[in-house]
């Protein structure tokens, strides 16, 4: 299985389709790749087999320089030693997503401290295995993202990414992942993205406030100095539970203005 997940990643990093309001060829030549596909229990520790939750961005961030080059460096070694970029790349994702030990890099490296940490509180362990991915696995030129972009990236690769998804729960960060997510689980759209639509049918998609660019995720938890410490509140608990054991099928986890916590379309 896991051979077959580092083939997903290989064609993932290295597309080369031309495709609005993202970065295009030249820049991956300088390093800057498409990103971030990552299966690997909480704690760090890879696996061979699926994931029990699936996590969705809506596409990666920008990449620092020193970041870039090191995917350069990967790449050109790949190519003049014959082996798999991505499983080289995956490998470092995983020592410096989920192993780092240097507290400095806790604002670089919030996406994934939040949600490891949303995930905890709603129950996951920290052996169990969860699968990181985008709709969009290049990042965006600027603010707009469009829909062809989103569709063409979904129907070339979540299908295959999903496969790789054995639980119930998808967790979509942010609104712009969690109502493409919805879109494709109610119909919207047609062609090829209706065979991640079929995928999707024994699964719940739940939306949350992103975790490094929403200042509500915190709103999530009670109060204390460093997210890593403090607990989740718990009629956000319940209401996951709730929404996991019940019948919806989509929802994000909102506060309404009397600080009530609601889960809704």
């Amino acid at each position: 299985m896991l051979r077959d997940f580092i083939g997903l990643g290989e064609r993932i990093i290295s597309c080369d389709d031309e495709c609005s309001n993202v970065i295009g060829r030249d820049e991956r030549e300088r390093g800057c790749i498409p990103r971030v596909l990552i299966l690997c229990g909480l704690n760090g520790n890879c696996c061979d087999k699926k994931a029990k939750v699936g996590v969705f961005g809506i596409n990666p961030g920008r990449s620092i320089p020193f970041e870039a080059n090191c995917y350069k460096m990967i790449f050109d070694d790949a190519w003049k030693s014959n082996y798999s970029a991505f499983e080289k790349i995956h490998e470092l994702w995983i020592s410096e997503f989920f192993k780092g030990k240097d507290k400095s890099k806790l604002l670089y490296l919030k996406y994934f401290i939040n949600t490891k940490k949303f995930l905890l509180e709603i129950g996951l362990k920290e052996d169990n295995p969860v699968l990181w991915g985008e709709i969009v696995y290049c990042e965006r030129m600027n603010n707009n993202l469009s829909a062809e972009t989103k569709i063409h990236c979904a129907e070339k690769f979540m299908s295959d990414v999903v496969d790789f998804i054995d639980g119930n729960l998808i967790l979509c960060l942010g609104g712009e992942a969690y109502n493409f997510m919805k879109n494709i689980k109610i119909g919207k759209y047609s062609g090829k993205i209706e065979e991640v639509l079929k995928k999707l049918q024994d699964k719940k998609i739940l939306g949350i406030y992103h975790p490094s660019g929403s200042r509500v995720f915190y709103k999530y938890f009670n109060e204390g100095d460093n997210i890593t410490s403090r607990s989740i509140k718990e009629n956000v608990k319940d209401k996951v539970e709730d929404f996991i054991k019940g019948e919806k099928q989509y929802g994000f986890l909102k506060f309404k203005n009397n600080n009530t916590t609601v889960i809704e379309p």
